[in-house]
């Protein structure tokens, strides 16, 4: 891991500078915040199975986001998305280009090969690295569905609830007959 930040603090501090200051500008400045965010604008139903199946979110993030899902190497490692600053530019940016260093793949087949995320290509992590993983490729119409849906559903939400529970699986599901929801 010290390999990978040595890279970037010669390689690509510039980039990877710029790219943190605009995050956090964004984040403080409100430009593309909550409030001029629509998730209506976008079909949250197939944001819903994204998340469920070919992105498997919830394999990481749990069913309701809170971080605590069933990968054996993320198990309460992934972070809590209900937690998450509800920024959907910031999000659709983690979901396309994923976290180097960590086990959030990307979904954005052009991912690495060129410097759209975060001013990075593949060729800037060395054979010693930890290269960014690959997830299941997901069209960008499609990040934008399910960013609307984790927008709509999980950022700012308080702990999920049984009603939650069986909204996102189905009433009575056994999924759901855990004593913290009822």
């Amino acid at each position: 891991m010290g390999a990978f930040f040595g890279k970037i603090m010669t390689k690509g501090l510039l980039k990877l500078s710029f790219c943190v200051i605009f995050s956090v500008l964004v984040c403080h400045t409100g430009t593309v915040r909550a409030e001029n965010y629509n998730a209506h604008d976008f079909d949250l139903n197939a944001g819903k199975k994204l998340y469920q199946t070919k992105a498997n979110c919830l394999t990481c993030h749990g069913w309701d986001g809170n971080g605590t899902g069933m990968h054996p190497r993320s198990v309460g490692k992934a972070p809590n998305l209900r937690e998450f600053i509800k920024d959907a530019e910031i999000l659709r940016e983690i979901v396309a280009c994923g976290r180097p260093g960590s086990m959030m793949p990307y979904h954005d087949r052009m991912a690495y090969r060129d410097d759209r995320c975060y001013g990075l290509v593949m060729a800037d992590f060395g054979e010693d690295e930890v290269k960014p993983k690959r997830g299941k490729t997901i069209r960008p119409e499609e990040i934008d569905n399910l960013v609307a849906y984790v927008m709509e559903f999980i950022i700012g939400r308080q702990a999920a609830t049984l009603d939650d529970c069986e909204k996102f699986f189905k009433q009575g599901h056994p999924n759901c007959n855990i004593p913290s929801l009822k």
